[in-house]
């Protein structure tokens, strides 16, 4: 590989909250999108000091309804590391790892991103769908401690979307909770998810724009669903059919870029699915067409171990979870090449699978899974990786989110150890996005050519313009039999640019970071390397 220097009713949707994917290279929105944002997280906050007074909570239902009677798919596969590192007190989520001794639910949490994932209970499906003894026993006593120690009080605990994470869990988690137990704790759950859902249908037009108002979206119309309540069902789809076409793009992917979003995406909407199916109910054609779109952006962004590219937030997550959505696929599509929306491209032939981030940032609202990676690259082949990027992190704190997302935790070229985008430390959009990815490559250009030889990939992108005066051009080359793979990077000044920096005056690196799987050995002359991914198959890098 040669390189080169080179209130009941549902509230309509606002502006503010149907703010789509679009993005214009710097993720940036204007000022009247971010006050209204700002206006709806007011609100949000009035609605939490409301929730806390007599006269609110006298309002909410008190009477337990009957169970559900459907049976969700849970598509995630249980961990029993999970299981144990909590049992052990060991709580590892977005936004840290702590050990605690006693409820993880009486503790004060290191950050609100913690606190929303320990309160959505999205974890619990570990203890679901296993023959492990205790897990059924396990999963009741968290419930039970919950129930004792979380009220309209706990911070974070009652956010629409924290609410419908939380909602969609425990239905999912229906035989482990309740129907093979029809004992108090049961009768004190079913009454509690019937208080949660009316709170859910008084807050959902206050949840957080992107992400957030899909799951608050889907965990009340599996309430609504639940309480037989047939306008609210309505009204929840007809919400939903005017936020699906906002978070999913015409070619599958998710507005964000982040494979672990689609997936995460396509497990809920599955799920939903699977309940209307249930009870005899049409599938809206808007989700339909979401999810068979999505089901062939997900055929598209896995390597050839059935995991999916380590990009924009996403790890190589577990293949039976990528499987198990799959399975559910009614189109059984072939990926494709080039994903016109996400903009991200795929050379496969013969064994080998390259597949190269060529897209900007997105918008603010889902930028916050974005990783400074443009024009860096994924290798497999057969189903072992070869040149890997460092992937998302989820449970290792604020200082690892970040760091994994850097320019040179991938395998670009960095320009003096310096990322090709930067994040929000401050300011009203950080209050309201976090550390959300902005400030990044504006223009970035691939062209792709195909022959009887193979493929030609060339891209470029500006990230670095502003500060160096120069591009990044990548070019690269898969062989049509899948054996020889090549690639150049250069550094140019811009045409029309009157920047004085230039290639011989700006440290560089180009990285290819190789998965923890493969040995590496360097040849006497430092000129070659080689890369052994079983005793019997390896790759020689070339560099000239």
């Amino acid at each position: 590989m040669a390189q080169r220097r080179p209130k009941v009713n549902l509230p309509a949707l606002s502006r503010a909250e149907a703010l789509d994917g679009r993005r214009d290279g710097s993720g940036q929105f204007g000022a009247l999108d971010l006050w209204q944002e700002a206006l709806r997280a007011f609100r949000r906050r009035t609605a939490t000091r409301w929730h806390r007074t007599a006269i609110y909570r006298r309002r909410l239902p008190a009477d337990a309804p009957p169970p559900s009677n459907v049976s969700l798919p849970i598509f995630r596969p249980p961990s029993a590391r999970k299981r144990d590192e909590f049992r052990r007190g060991l709580w590892a989520f977005p936004g840290g790892r702590i050990s605690i001794e006693g409820s993880p639910f009486g503790v004060t949490p290191p950050n609100a991103c913690w606190a929303e994932s320990l309160h959505s209970l999205d974890w619990l499906t570990h203890f679901a769908r296993t023959d492990e003894p205790d897990a059924e026993s396990d999963a009741r006593s968290l419930v039970e401690q919950w129930l004792d120690l979380v009220d309209f009080e706990t911070p974070h605990a009652f956010a629409p979307h924290v609410l419908g994470r939380r909602l969609m869990v425990l239905f999912a988690m229906r035989d482990e909770l309740i129907s093979r137990h029809r004992d108090e704790f049961a009768q004190r759950l079913l009454a509690s998810m019937a208080m949660q859902t009316k709170v859910l249908r008084d807050t959902i037009g206050y949840a957080t724009t992107g992400e957030s108002q899909i799951t608050a979206t889907l965990g009340l119309t599996m309430g609504e669903l639940w309480l037989g309540h047939h306008d609210g069902v309505a009204r929840c789809l007809e919400r939903l059919a005017t936020l699906l076409p906002t978070q999913f793009s015409p070619d599958g992917s998710h507005v964000s870029r982040s494979p672990r979003a689609l997936l995460e995406g396509l497990s809920d909407l599955l799920m939903l699915r699977a309940w209307l199916r249930q009870v005899g109910r049409d599938v809206p054609k808007p989700m339909q067409d979401v999810i068979d779109r999505g089901m062939s952006m997900l055929r598209f962004y896995r390597l050839g171990d059935g995991r999916l590219v380590a990009m924009n937030g996403a790890g190589e997550e577990e293949a039976l979870w990528v499987q198990s959505v799959l399975a559910n696929d009614d189109t059984t599509g072939r990926p494709f090449g080039f994903a016109p929306h996400a903009r991200y491209q795929r050379l496969a032939r013969g064994r080998v699978v390259l597949i190269a981030d060529t897209g900007t940032s997105p918008a603010l609202p889902y930028a916050g899974r974005a990783h400074a990676g443009c024009l860096a690259f994924e290798l497999s082949v057969g189903r072992h990786r070869l040149v890997v990027n460092c992937g998302g992190t989820r449970d290792l704190g604020a200082d690892w989110q970040l760091a994994v997302r850097t320019t040179a935790a991938h395998s670009t070229l960095t320009l003096d150890q310096v990322s090709s985008a930067r994040w929000l430390e401050s300011g009203l959009d950080y209050r309201l996005f976090g550390p959300a990815l902005c400030d990044g490559p504006k223009h970035v250009e691939s062209r792709r050519y195909e022959s009887d030889d193979g493929v030609w990939l060339d891209t470029s992108h500006d990230g670095y313009v502003r500060q160096f005066g120069l591009e990044h051009h990548r070019r690269l080359f898969v062989d049509a039999a899948g054996i020889d793979i090549r690639g150049e990077d250069r550094l140019m000044p811009p045409l029309g640019h009157s920047g004085q920096a230039g290639s011989s005056s700006v440290p560089f690196a180009i990285r290819f970071h190789l998965h923890p799987d493969v040995r590496l050995s360097l040849s006497q002359d430092g000129t070659r390397a080689f890369a052994l991914l079983t005793k019997n198959e390896g790759w020689q890098f070339r560099i000239s």
